[in-house]
């Protein structure tokens, strides 16, 4: 992946698809307190992504799996995308999470976040 202005909304080469809810980032970050939230399904894969930080915001574009797209409940899939921010206490806030497509029907994440 190698993509430009990933930190934007309007990334060149992929069509934006959607925001994810407010209530829906709502929930994830409170499930981050969550000692019994489970993200097994996800643990063991590794995802294609690409990271931009600027100051205190880090944006991640992440591939989403095939399997993932099918799903309806994608709250596993974004806790595993940001597990190492998690475990490393260096995630703040989740600002926005976007969806979007390429020419090929793939699509990505996008999550801008604070960092501590």
């Amino acid at each position: 992946m190698n993509f430009s202005n990933i930190q934007q909304k309007n990334i060149p080469g992929l069509s934006f698809y959607g925001d994810v809810t407010d209530k829906a980032i709502d929930n994830l970050e409170s499930s981050f307190q969550d000692l019994f939230f489970q993200s097994e399904d996800y643990e063991l894969i590794s995802f294609e992504r690409q990271l931009f930080e600027e100051k205190n915001t880090k944006t991640i574009l992440v591939k989403m799996p095939a399997a993932v797209q099918k799903i309806s409940h994608k709250l596993p899939f974004y806790r595993a995308v940001l597990q190492e921010e998690l475990d490393s206490e260096n995630l703040k806030k989740v600002k926005t999470i976007r969806y979007y497509v390429d020419m090929n029907r793939v699509f990505f994440v996008q999550i801008i976040f604070e960092m501590n």
